[in-house]
């Protein structure tokens, strides 16, 4: 196994982890290809007794030191069964060997009378279908490597489909598939997204085995009980799992936007993976109190803690998946005895049929209820990656893992057709420039006292590129950040787009997700701007470790602001970068995690008995009150849209009838101007006749004879009219 430099049981992400997972503890091991021993080694610890096969005769002595006993040569040529003998093994493991190997078949089918009635064969496989490699062959390129998927000593390539052949040509049927991802630009393949039409690279990464990396598979020979069972994994991308009834447990409140989007995120890749699980939501904070952000999914009570409460639970649901954030000793003294729900779930005889999963939990500081469940069986717990310090005190066993935030995948959750309609109207309220680039701003309590120089920071911002200035609120509940909004938008010399607090999460994400440039001030909306690959500020005033942590994972440690001084320098739109590949690596991390989520849900379902009424829609009386509450704040919500709504345009139609006034007055004015004129020019036309009738008489000889007028005439000529 040559493709990872050391074994990291904590990565979810690695094909090491997932073959202790499938193996077991307490087994008999045979590993094929077992190098220097390390796989061994750590399987050791675990009650296993492990024995190997070893093609280079260096590492096979180095494994000989750690392992029971190891056999050099060539598997294709040895005589195994003669060797170990028949049923010796519990698990023969073919760890990235198979590949290798010319005739991958017929070693498959030798190994199976080393299996004992029980046995199985586990294995992982590069995918050669990754999407690295067909954009490479889209450039008529197949470059052979000294590691990864094209490795120079690869003499087999498989994809799913043909690693389903593969198994079914050496009798064996596969009972458990799961992968390990990387980002189709990620794999050191040496392709570029910028090379190839958008429309192509769609197509690609519109294959979800596009970003499978590996496939690591539990096997069992045709015809074994476990075979026969029925639990047998299709040839599918997604993991089946019946009709599997999942329970997502969390602190959720109402107006928390966090909680809410990951949530919804975990529902949604839980529901891509598996054939049409039934999802229900439970919260240990308060009674159930349908959320405005939680995107139609009802909140049940967890309600007070009681011995009957968590088993009539565990017999409602297969899976328990704990999310967020988990609650901290203070919490457990003051009496809120739901949030122990979250630390014991049902019981160590609840959870032996209702497994519980931790997914990206979030451990409280100085608290010691991360160090394990009262009472529970020990299971796959995976805790939000923000460094070593949030792992548990005691968290030896490397099924406790660190992964990266879900908030990651929101991008697959509020797509941008949506997000374009959720624009629309925040820029029909005003909340977001009508056109030109938007700079937005997450406002926290943090930048209150910083509000004057945060203010000027953006004034010299707008000065320089015409951008508008978005102020937004990720934490909705947070008093001081609303503050620290107003505040900015006083100090303020030019115009600035304030979003209200109480909009819904997908407001918020569809600003964010079109910001030209963001300043995050808490690692939400970092990873939200991250998940819409927007350039990214982090906004650190407080010395929060977790803002520095995200923008090294990017690359982009010159992003980080620590004075508001350096405001103005960051937010300029064209030193920022839009965060890279590093994005799609943690992304890649997340399906792991999910893969891993979904896996242990569907084999729960499959293995308990289903009663006949296991499809009665109708649930507890509680269940049916928290839809009709939420069914009535939704409508709520809606009714507060539409009176927004309403308000909008009622103000335009005020602004519209004021410069129809203006417009009617504006042509009174002209009409009466005009008219004056008219006369004034009239006047001077008689007085020109006049003039030039005068001048003409002048001239009369037969005027001049007249007595009588040669007075008047004299008179004239001496006036000269």
């Amino acid at each position: 196994m040559k493709y990872e430099a050391g074994i990291d049981l904590r990565n979810a992400n690695s094909s090491h982890a997932l073959l202790v997972e499938l193996i077991g503890r307490d087994k008999r091991v045979l590993d094929i290809g077992c190098a220097t021993g390390e796989l061994g080694s750590i399987l050791q610890r675990r009650g296993c007794r492990v024995s190997g096969v070893e093609l280079d005769a260096a590492e096979g002595r180095a494994a000989a030191q750690v392992l029971e006993e190891v056999l050099v040569g060539d598997v294709g040529e040895l005589d195994l069964v003669g060797h170990f003998g028949e049923e010796s093994f519990d698990v023969v493991v073919f760890g990235d060997v198979l590949e290798h190997i010319a005739d991958p078949t017929a070693v498959l089918r030798e190994v199976l009378p080393l299996l004992a009635p029980s046995g199985s064969v586990v294995a992982s496989i590069p995918n050669v279908a990754h999407g690295s490699v067909r954009l490479a062959l889209l450039q008529g390129r197949f470059d052979y490597r000294p590691l990864g998927l094209l490795d120079a000593t690869h003499v087999r390539f498989f994809t799913r489909g043909s690693v389903h052949a593969l198994l079914r040509e050496a009798g064996l049927v596969p009972v458990d598939m799961r992968r390990t991802t990387a980002g189709v630009f990620d794999t050191g393949i040496g392709v570029r997204r910028e090379d190839f039409e958008e429309g192509v690279v769609d197509a690609v990464e519109g294959d979800p085995d596009s970003t499978t990396y590996q496939f690591v598979l539990r096997a069992v020979p045709v015809g074994s009980p476990e075979a026969d069972g029925g639990h047998a994994v299709e040839p599918a991308v997604e993991v089946a799992g019946g009709t599997c009834r999942i329970g997502i447990w969390g602190r959720f409140e109402p107006d928390d936007i966090r909680s809410a989007l990951v949530m919804r995120v975990t529902a949604a890749e839980l529901t891509r993976r598996m054939q049409a699980p039934t999802v229900r939501v439970f919260s240990s904070s308060a009674d159930a109190r349908p959320s405005p952000h939680d995107g139609g999914l009802p909140i049940e009570a967890l309600g007070p803690w009681s011995a009957e409460r968590a088993d009539r639970l565990a017999s409602e649901l297969d899976c328990i998946v704990i999310v967020g954030d988990l609650p901290g000793d203070a919490e457990l003294e003051s009496g809120r005895d739901p949030a122990r729900y979250l630390l014991e779930g049902p019981g160590r005889d609840g959870e032996e049929d209702c497994p519980v999963v931790w997914s990206a939990v979030r451990l409280p500081e100085h608290s010691q209820t991360g160090s394990g469940r009262a009472g529970a069986v020990p299971g796959y717990r995976a805790v939000l990656d923000v460094g070593p310090a949030n792992l548990a005190p005691d968290s030896t066993d490397e099924m406790t893992v660190a992964v990266p935030d879900p908030l990651l995948l929101a991008v697959r959750l509020l797509r941008s057709e949506a997000l374009s309609r959720r624009l629309d109207f925040v820029r029909m309220m005003g909340w977001f420039p009508a056109s030109g680039p938007a700079v937005v701003v997450e406002t926290s309590g943090h930048l209150l006292p910083h509000a004057g120089a945060i203010a000027a920071a953006l004034d010299a911002v707008v000065a320089g590129s015409g951008a508008g200035v978005v102020l937004v609120q990720v934490r909705s509940h947070d008093v001081d950040g609303q503050r620290a909004a107003g505040a900015i938008e006083a100090a303020m010399t030019t115009p600035v787009f304030l979003v209200p607090g109480d909009v819904l999460a997908d407001d918020v994400v569809a600003v964010i997700a079109n910001a030209t440039t963001l300043a995050a001030c808490t690692s939400s909306a970092a990873t939200l701007g991250q998940s819409y690959e927007r350039p990214i500020a982090y906004v650190d005033l407080a010395g929060d470790p977790s803002l520095g942590r995200l923008a090294d994972t990017t690359g982009n440690l010159d992003a980080v602001m620590t004075t508001p001084e350096e405001l103005a320098r960051l937010l300029e739109i064209e030193r920022l970068q839009p965060v890279g590949g590093a994005v799609a690596k943690m992304q890649s991390k997340l399906d792991a995690h999910f893969d891993r989520l979904a896996v242990i849900a569907g084999a729960a379902a499959a293995a308990r008995p289903r009663p006949a009424d296991s499809h009665t829609v109708l649930r507890a009386a509680e269940y049916v009150a928290a839809v009709e509450l939420a069914h009535r704040r939704m409508q709520d919500r809606l009714d507060a849209e539409r009176r927004a709504v309403a308000d909008h345009l009622a103000g335009l139609r005020a602004s519209q009838d004021a410069l129809r006034a203006e417009r009617d007055s504006l042509e009174i004015r002209l009409i009466e101007a005009t008219s004056r004129a008219g006369r004034e020019a009239a006047l001077q036309d008689e007085r020109d006749a006049a003039v030039a009738a005068l001048e003409a008489l002048q001239g009369i000889r037969v005027l001049r004879m007249l007595r009588p007028l040669r007075a008047a005439y004299a008179r004239l000529r001496g006036g000269r009219l």
